[in-house]
C-alpha cells in the first residue's frame, strides 16, 4: 500500500465484498445476516457473491491457514493485493466447503 501511495497519491485495499458479524464469538469469521445498510451482507456482483458466499457462512481458513475471528480474516485479506486469488474454507449448514475468489478493491478516494 505504501508503494501505491507514493506512486499514485492514493491507495486501495483488497476486499471480499462481504459484511462480517463482528459479534460472532465462535471459531472463524461469520458472514452477517444483514449488511451494514440493512441490505444483503454479500455485495451483489462482488468477489464473495461470485464465489457463492452466503449470509451465515463461517469462513474458517484462507489458503489453508485457519481463521479464528473476523479481525483475523481482515488481516489475512489485507496481506494480499486486489486481483489476488484466495482459496477459502467455509462451514455452511454444518458442512465444510471450499470456494475460490479473486479479491476486489476498495478505497483510493
Amino acid at each position: 500500500m505504501a508503494e501505491e501511495l507514493i506512486n499514485t497519491g492514493s491507495a486501495t485495499h483488497p476486499v471480499i465484498g462481504i459484511t462480517l458479524d463482528m459479534a460472532y464469538s465462535g471459531d472463524g469469521a461469520r458472514v452477517a445476516a444483514k449488511g451494514s445498510d440493512g441490505g444483503s451482507p454479500v455485495t451483489p456482483g462482488g468477489p464473495g457473491a461470485e464465489a457463492g458466499i452466503r449470509a451465515g457462512d463461517v469462513i474458517t481458513a484462507v489458503d489453508g491457514r485457519r481463521v479464528h475471528s473476523g479481525e483475523e480474516l481482515i488481516v489475512k485479506t489485507r496481506a494480499h493485493r486486489p486481483g489476488d486469488r484466495l482459496e477459502l474454507t467455509l462451514e455452511r449448514d454444518g458442512k465444510e466447503t471450499h470456494v475460490s475468489l479473486v479479491l476486489g478493491s476498495s478505497g483510493g478516494d
